[in-house]
Order: structure tokens, then sequence, then C-alpha cells
């Protein structure tokens, strides 16, 4: 996936999309589980709860870009993990909210801008990266 090409509404379907392909990635527990599917599950747990903390990041730095004027971002850091399915389905609101022109409005980040629209890029991006790294590919067509 490359997030850095997606609209804002491919980004919000793409968000929606990941509780679901993060449930997906973890086997069944049928209590007979092998090591393999113990470690299967850690992995995807792992990766959800990474791709948890960036979204929650991306949300509190678009609320702030979508507010204020210009703002200096990532000076506060999340607390780890949380639940994907709340995070994912909170930014897909901010985000499905905004008008188009929202999506121009800036934020400084060191001494990089960034839009609103990369900085929902960057969660979308993290998360799918994260789904990769947990042994699955993320196909587009969600």
């Amino acid at each position: 996936m490359d997030a850095g090409s997606l609209s804002p509404p491919d980004a919000i379907v793409a968000l929606r999309s990941f509780p679901r392909r993060f449930r997906a990635l973890m086997p069944p527990s049928d209590g007979t589980d092998d090591e393999h599917d113990r470690a299967r599950r850690a992995a995807a747990e792992r990766a959800a709860a990474t791709a948890t903390t960036a979204i929650v990041a991306a949300t509190g730095d678009l609320r702030r870009v979508l507010l204020e004027d210009h703002p200096q971002l990532g000076a506060a850091t999340p607390a780890p993990g949380g639940d994907l399915d709340a995070a994912a389905t909170a930014l897909a609101k901010l985000a499905g909210a905004q008008p188009a022109d929202a999506w121009a409005r800036t934020g400084q980040r060191g001494a990089a801008t960034v839009s609103a629209a990369d900085l929902l890029r960057e969660a979308v991006g993290a998360a799918a990266a994260q789904l990769r790294g947990a042994g699955v590919e993320g196909d587009d067509s969600d």
C-alpha cells in the first residue's frame, strides 16, 4: 500500500478496514493452540497495539491541525496500545467530517510542514506497515 498517494476518502475506507484485517491475522483459539498459533497471535496483538498507538497519535495531531493555526506537532506521545477498533473508528469519523479544504491545513513537525492529509496518510501507512510486519500483506481492495 502506498499511503502517500491515498485520498482522504480512500484513507477513511482503509482505517475502517484495519480492525477486521488485524483480527484476520489472529488464529482462532479453540483450546488446542500450538506454539505456532500462540506466537502468531502474539505477533498480531503487538502489531495491532503499535498500529493503535500510531492512529491515536495521528488523531491528536490531526485535531490540532484542524483547530489551531499551524501548530507545532509531535510533543505529546500517546500511551501505547489501546483499542484498535475505537481508535480507527474515531480517526475515520473525524476525517469523514472534514470539508475538502480542511486537508490543506498545516502544522509543523520539527523543520517539516505537514498537512492534515499528510497526517491521515501517515496513520494509514503506519497501520499498513504493521500488517505487513505481522506477516500479511494488506490488500488495497477494502
